[in-house]
């Protein structure tokens, strides 16, 4: 066992070279996507129809907070573009929608009487497929996924343990699922997963990875189909959830945006805790809106369904604002806020949240090991993410899901990563599935409930 000293030394050089609060900042890119070119015609008088939750809160278009969100859903968002949201402040903001050409309403020849109201948006309930459900999945490294799926050793060429690969040929009754006949990795059809797979520094508007969910969509660029994180577990659980013979035939998206050694304090800090937004945030929502904006393109069987709904929102992640008091101390503040603006931002006033906890310490009941400064950080941090879980005002829609008990020690893992699970891939499946069933069950109460 390691001693109190060398286990702080350790994790203290972990913290440091994962980036913290004192990295420096990084380039911002303008959201701006060219605006498109409107035909000569003469003008019309164009809407500033609101969304529903904005009229709950009595917001307007024309308003400074919600101007300064129009590059981020005018023509970047698909049901904003189909059902033209604050159409006439998107033209004068230059982000116009195809086609329109809308009158000057400061104009001395516009008469504000031919103006129609304003109204909330009703969406379309005729259909010929459900809606495709679509779940966002963000945070750091362990959301991007570092489980090693083929490793090998000896003259034997054997699996390490923990791999993927390793689990299939151990625990065939719970993985074997995940290969078809031919040895191949089977690719989920009703599952779709798109993912950002960026370096750290890179917040440019890009998806690098897409197709039916599989393993594969995990680690740092460019290690495409080698590593595998939350989101194999999280799929596969939603997946088969609504995809049985108790549910009519639904398709699904995960939308899987994460970079490493990224912390909620500075790098994803969200409009509400005051101070610069953070560059990871306003990444976050525009990478996720410019995708719900292109789905038919990512995907052409899109178009038999033609229309989406946000269904969740998952969030893993906590490495780094575990490594200094400041942040960890903030850090239950950050997460309800990081809640309330990100449904503020993609229009779902109750969008259900599921938090899978930074147990990567695992249960720790050595007296010695507690009194380490870091592991009392690390402590404050899952406690922060299971309080933000029991606030009245997220009731019934915001879990958080202990993971402390998927810890695996390196002895039975693939890699010896302690910040990334130990590179495990049981661990990561076991992360997703946890996620996955309190997404599940948040969903069944809002159904109750509505």
């Amino acid at each position: 066992m390691l001693s109190v000293t060398v286990f702080f030394t350790i994790v203290v050089g972990l913290c440091q070279a994962t980036g913290n609060f004192y990295s420096p900042r990084v380039h911002v890119p303008n959201y701006n996507i060219a605006p498109i070119a409107s035909p000569s015609s003469s003008c019309v008088i164009c809407d500033d129809m609101e969304l529903p939750s904005m009229v709950e809160k009595g917001e307007t278009c024309g308003e400074p907070k919600i101007l300064a969100f129009l590059d981020m859903h005018c023509q970047a968002n698909a049901f904003w573009t189909k059902h033209k949201i604050c159409q006439y402040s998107c033209y004068q903001a230059n982000r116009g929608y195809e086609g329109d050409v809308c009158c000057d309403i400061s104009s001395s020849d516009f008469d504000e009487n031919e103006s129609p109201a304003a109204s909330h948006v009703t969406a379309n309930t005729t259909r010929s497929k459900n809606p495709l459900k679509v779940f966002l999945m963000v945070g750091q490294s362990n959301m991007q996924g570092h489980g090693i799926i083929d490793k090998r050793y000896g003259e034997n060429n054997l699996y390490k343990n923990g791999t993927l690969e390793w689990l299939v040929e151990h625990y065939p009754d719970q993985f074997s699922k995940l290969k078809d006949q031919s040895g191949e990795w089977v690719e989920r059809r009703d599952t779709w997963i798109t993912y950002n797979r960026q370096a750290i520094g890179d917040l440019e508007l890009e998806m690098h990875q897409n197709g039916n969910l599989r393993p594969g969509y995990g680690g740092d660029p460019p290690n495409s189909f080698k590593e595998m994180g939350p989101e194999l577990g999280f799929g596969w659980t939603v997946g088969d959830y609504y995809n049985n013979v108790d549910h009519d035939e639904q398709q699904i998206l995960l939308i899987k945006i994460a970079w490493g050694g990224r912390d909620l304090m500075v790098d994803y800090r969200p409009p509400s805790s005051g101070g610069q937004v953070g560059p990871y945030y306003e990444s976050m929502i525009a990478n996720a809106l410019q995708i719900l904006s292109s789905i038919e393109e990512l995907f052409p069987e899109y178009a038999s369904i033609d229309e989406y709904e946000l269904t969740g929102f998952v969030w893993h992640q906590g490495w780094n604002d575990g490594c200094f008091q400041n942040m960890t101390e903030e850090y239950e503040y950050n997460l309800a806020n990081l809640i309330r603006d990100v449904r503020d931002d993609l229009g779902v006033p109750n969008l259900p949240v599921s938090i899978g906890v930074s147990g990567f310490m695992g249960y720790h009941e050595d007296a010695s090991l507690e009194r380490a400064k870091q592991l009392r950080l690390r402590d404050d941090i899952i406690n922060a993410q299971f309080a933000v879980a029991e606030y009245p005002e997220f009731a019934g829609t915001v879990a958080s899901v202990d993971t402390r008990a998927f810890a695996r020690t390196k002895e039975y893992s693939p890699g010896d990563q302690i910040y990334h699970w130990m590179n495990n891939c049981e661990t990561y499946w076991l992360v997703g599935q946890a996620m996955g069933k309190a997404m599940l069950e948040l969903l069944d109460t809002e159904e109750e409930i509505s």
